[in-house]
């Protein structure tokens, strides 16, 4: 997984980093402080999923670590919430812990303060990750606009630098996939038509991608999936693919097939479809 480092430990320099790169976060934001604490409010400290500080802090360990049994409860939600850290001498701490309300923590020290701490939860963009046969694609680019449109990440591998989408960003890697590090939140998307169908499922067999698709006719679906299985690719990974691409709506133009490919994404995301039958669903044989 790859790790950031924050520029002069400011959390806002970094928050804007990770959002470009479609990384999650949580960021935690003192509002309210009493008594004898080093933090005020407008203190931030910057989290990643797991609870490791990534920037930033509340001028000790003792509130940050309060905080942390909360992150994954949040991350997993999506919904903020306000933890209220009351910092107390051992003996008090302890006997007041045992009444503690919802989000309210007691932490043994000598600060004597109190602190609320606003814990605001960014689930990171989707990525769509487009990896295409090179030059000119109706359906490839009508999917990258789509995609932009309703807030992913787009990445687009390709063969040569051809692409008439200047927005998208080109991820040059000489289809050597391997380095190409995914998420479970990335959906792939492979528009190769039958040039470099192999190679690059092969390539990304390993993929922590959450949904895989191909785009294909049912003959050379069987095909694909034949070959595979005699490269000793593991049936559970072809078992994940799913061709034809996209829900079927009857597509029949680019754009048409475009809009299916984007639906069942979107879909997928939310928990809302079921793996499909392996028959064709677009209007023309593609190879």
């Amino acid at each position: 997984m790859m790790t950031f480092k924050a520029v002069n430990n400011d959390p806002l320099e970094l928050v804007s980093k990770l959002k470009n790169d479609g990384k999650a976060f949580l960021l935690a934001t003192v509002v309210k402080s009493e008594g004898s604490t080093l933090a005020k409010p407008g203190f931030k400290t910057l989290f990643s999923p797991e609870g490791k500080v990534l920037a930033g802090g509340f001028g000790g360990g003792c509130p940050e670590s309060a905080v942390t049994p909360y992150i994954s409860k949040v991350m997993e939600t999506g919904a903020p919430i306000i933890v209220k850290v009351h910092l107390e001498e051992a003996e008090t701490g302890l006997k007041l812990q045992q009444k503690a309300a919802e989000n309210e923590v007691f932490v043994e020290t000598f600060c004597g303060g109190n602190l609320e701490i606003f814990l605001d939860p960014y689930g990171g963009q989707s990525r769509i990750i487009v990896i295409g046969q090179g030059g000119r694609d109706e359906v490839q680019s009508s999917l990258l606009y789509l995609a932009k449109w309703l807030g992913f990440t787009t990445v687009l591998i390709n063969p040569t630098k051809t692409d008439d989408n200047p927005d998208v960003f080109h991820e040059d890697l000489g289809f050597d996939l391997n380095k190409f590090e995914t998420l479970e939140s990335d959906s792939i998307v492979v528009l190769t038509k039958g040039t470099r169908d192999l190679d690059v499922l092969t390539g990304i067999q390993n993929s922590k991608a959450g949904y895989i698709g191909l785009m294909a006719s049912r003959k050379r679906i069987e095909k694909d999936f034949g070959d595979l299985k005699e490269k000793g690719v593991p049936e559970e990974f072809i078992g994940r693919i799913r061709a034809p691409v996209g829900l079927d709506i009857g597509s029949v133009t680019p754009q048409e097939i475009a809009i299916s490919i984007i639906s069942e994404i979107i879909a997928h995301k939310n928990k809302n479809v079921k793996k499909k039958d392996q028959k064709t669903v677009i209007g023309r044989d593609n190879q």
